[in-house]
């Protein structure tokens, strides 16, 4: 399985905002690039976890998911889409208007 330590560093560039997989976490987390430290970790990956917030791990414990889509573009630009709006009948019989995100998958 490839991890980000696989990766030339232009690739590692074009994954910022790309959900991986951590061992230390059981949901994945968004990849926001690349650091440098004199710590234990001497060069690493930056996470954001929506639940806790930034940390940081070893490139080799990142595996990409390919399968989801990115949360934002390396450039920090949103994902394609649009906002979609539908009505639905409330729980006390009034229409309430609701959106929800829609994009396109892996059309890069």
């Amino acid at each position: 399985m490839t991890t980000l330590a696989d990766l030339t560093p232009l690739e590692l560039a074009n994954h910022v905002g790309t959900w991986v997989n951590v061992p230390h976490k059981p949901h994945p987390v968004i990849y926001m690039g690349e650091f440098e430290s004199t710590g234990e970790i001497k060069h690493g990956a930056r996470i954001f976890d929506p639940r806790y917030g930034d940390n940081y791990c070893r490139l080799d414990d990142c595996t990409p998911r390919y399968d989801l889509p990115s949360a934002w573009a390396p450039d920090g630009a949103p994902p394609q889409g649009e906002w979609e709006y539908t009505e639905c009948l409330g729980m006390t019989g009034e229409y309430t208007c609701r959106r929800r995100w829609v994009g396109e998958w892996g059309l890069e």
